[in-house]
């Protein structure tokens, strides 16, 4: 798929990866672990450091903390870009 389209018209003159894309994509992620779908509860810890921008290489990181939740972990190089904790 096109990434770019996840870009577009969050902000009309700086363009970044919206928020509610990082949580779901960090959310199918977990699933895809999982093994099945699930529906999220909550989502603890959520913090946007700084935003992602076109062009931009992030890391993603998964962590199991329990059977129920699991932290993600966007980061640019060093530079945190997104984290939180999803419950299920």
């Amino acid at each position: 798929s096109d990434l770019a389209a996840y870009f577009e018209g969050h902000f009309p003159d700086c363009a970044v990866l919206p928020g509610v894309i990082q949580l779901g994509t960090a959310h199918r992620l977990a699933e895809a672990f999982i093994g099945r779908a699930r529906p999220l509860r909550t989502v603890k810890k959520m913090k946007f450091s700084h935003v992602v921008q076109p062009g931009e290489t992030v890391h993603f990181t998964l962590t199991k903390k329990t059977d129920d939740e699991f932290a993600y972990d966007y980061r640019r190089g060093d530079v945190p870009c997104a984290s939180g904790v999803l419950c299920f």
